[in-house]
């Protein structure tokens, strides 16, 4: 170590040299040296001198160093942290050659407050940072250990805390955790260095965990299931017994909103279901036994019924209702087994009478009668398997009548 520092202060040699001769002739008052010419400085004897004298100089000062650095440990290790402090940076302003002074003042301002404030950290972690590319500092590291690994500890918790609500000071967090731990996290790749995440990255890591989209060996799938789009918002989220759904079953849209929302029984088998527009707003609801529709469903527009339907078996059977928005009954029908058979009748918003007729098979069959908003006969006729036939009747709302006679449709 002396002859290190030695030889980086050959260039002070010849200022020494004078410093010699005057010292000589000071504290020594050799009468000879009077006499002496200044090239007898350069013989072998002179040098050899000075060079002593520069070792003995060099060997004081580190004398001093050594003491300077110890103090600065024992106020460290006795917890005299706000001395400790002031010491250490005493000292790295005139000397920053070695890591112990960055360290002990570091961790000082990381223990004199059990807060740990962010300000505290931060110069913490810049001063245990330019530490380790000190003279010591990588073999120093082992023997503070404890706090190496506290600081490390603390700066991912902070992280955590910080990462996507204050990313200034994420990004800080994260850009030294990388520099002193080589801790790679997935917040400076994507604060630092601008990489951003795989879309599914946190589903592949829980489903090789074990924890998400798994099946067992009959390839049947088990347990909660999750998939996304290319843009990272959730695709469908669900949980399977048995390779069936049970309980909640949530289908998305690209921008995140909800899309489907079903609940399984416990078996899997039944649900009841709503379904939704890319606005949040509800589009229908019903119920299904297995994948069929099934009893009552009802459809939204602007979140007012505006139609109901009666299934049975996935086919509409029962009453189909278009409703006014006030929901009052516009039009009204039966269906048996998909097929419309029975009453067909509209109405006005005053709830009178619009349209009546028969329906059998699909076909218009029977008698038909039309009527004005105020209540009086429009049309009279009838129709059989579909096709006008026979006396029809046309009423003016004043009262008169005109009668057409059809076949096969035609008057």
């Amino acid at each position: 170590m002396i002859l290190k520092i030695f030889l980086l202060r050959l260039s002070d040699i010849d200022f020494i040299y004078l410093g010699i001769v005057i010292i000589v002739k000071v504290f020594y008052n050799i009468s000879i040296i009077k006499h002496i010419n200044i090239n007898l400085i350069k013989t072998k004897i002179m040098k050899k001198l000075i060079l002593s004298f520069i070792l003995i100089s060099i060997s004081i000062q580190l004398s001093a160093q050594n003491k300077k650095l110890t103090e600065i440990k024992n106020l460290y290790n006795t917890k005299s942290y706000s001395n400790c402090i002031i010491k250490a940076e005493k000292y790295i302003n005139k000397n920053n050659e070695f890591a112990l002074p960055y360290y002990c003042a570091g961790f000082s301002y990381f223990f004199q407050t059990k807060t740990n404030s962010y300000l505290d950290l931060k110069k913490t972690t810049k001063l245990v940072y330019k530490g380790t590319s000190k003279k010591m500092g990588s073999e120093l590291q082992k023997e503070y250990t404890n706090e190496f690994n506290i600081l490390h500890d603390t700066l991912q918790y902070h992280l955590k805390a910080k990462f996507n609500t204050d990313n200034i000071k994420a990004r800080f967090l994260a850009d030294y955790l990388v520099k002193i731990y080589k801790d790679t996290t997935e917040a400076y790749k994507q604060l630092v260095l601008n990489i951003k995440p795989a879309p599914d990255a946190e589903i592949v890591k829980l489903t090789r965990e074990g924890k998400l989209n798994q099946t067992d060996g009959n390839g049947l799938k088990q347990g909660p299931w999750k998939k996304v789009y290319a843009n990272g918002s959730p695709a469908y989220e669900v949980t399977f017994k048995d390779g069936k759904p049970i309980g909640d079953y949530k289908r998305y849209f690209t921008n995140g909103r909800l899309y489907a929302f079903l609940i399984y029984d416990e078996n899997g088998e039944n649900a009841t279901a709503k379904f939704y527009n890319e606005k949040g707003e509800i589009l229908s609801e019903g119920s299904y036994i297995g994948k069929k529709k099934d009893g009552l469903w009802k459809y939204y527009t602007n979140n007012i019924v505006v139609k109901t339907e009666e299934y049975k078996n996935d086919k509409l059977n029962g009453f189909q209702r278009v409703y006014f928005v006030t929901g009052q009954i516009y039009d009204e029908k039966v269906w048996l087994e998909g097929v419309e058979n029975g009453l067909w009748q509209k109405f006005y918003k005053t709830g009178e009478n619009k349209l009546k007729a028969v329906v059998k098979a699909g076909k218009l069959d029977g008698p038909i009668l039309r009527y004005y908003k105020s209540g009086t006969m429009e049309v009279k006729g009838q129709y059989i398997n579909g096709t006008a036939e026979g006396s029809w009747t046309f009423f003016s709302e004043q009262g008169n009548k005109h009668v057409v006679n059809y076949i096969d449709g035609k008057p």
